[in-house]
Formats: C-alpha cells, structure tokens, sequence
C-alpha cells in the first residue's frame, strides 16, 4: 500500500496537511510519495488532480481511496481504514 500526496509550496491547505500525511505514513509503515503540483505536472496531470492537496490511497497498484483538503490525524485514519476495508490504529 502506499499513499501519494499532492501538493504545491503556495497552498495553504497543504502545509497544514503534509505533516499529518507524513505522520500517519509514518505510523502505519506505509510509502509515502509526495508530488509537487509545480514540479510534477504529469504526472499530477496522469493523476487528474482538480485541487489541493489531494491524497491518493492505492493498495496493488490500484486507487483505492481519493480525497482533497486537510484532515486531521483520527480523520485521516479513518479515510484510509475505509479506503482500504482493513482495520488501522
């Protein structure tokens, strides 16, 4: 499994959820790619990203979970759990 995170230095919603991204990658032993909107357009683009920041859960290869803005710590496990129908502490 593996989550990608997309962002972009000048949003705002970003830098409020990159540190929580990283934390729950850390957390649950998960790959954690991060992509710059400004820097990796296209594969952003191959990814058909509409805002910032969005983050990707995929498991084989496949997406699996999608969503847009920040969340905090217990949301994002959540998000995942249910993205991925596997219990997360």
């Amino acid at each position: 499994m593996d989550i990608v995170f997309v962002q972009a230095p000048w949003c705002h919603a970003c830098h409020q959820a990159e540190p929580v991204i990283t934390q729950v990658a850390k957390d649950l032993h998960i790959n954690l790619v991060k992509l710059c909107a400004d820097e990796d357009c296209s594969e952003v683009g191959a990814l058909g990203i509409g805002s910032l920041p969005t983050t990707i859960v995929r498991q084989g290869g496949k997406e699996v979970g999608r969503w847009e803005g920040a969340f905090n710590h217990k949301s994002t496990l959540k998000r995942i759990q249910e993205a991925t129908r596997a219990p997360v502490n």
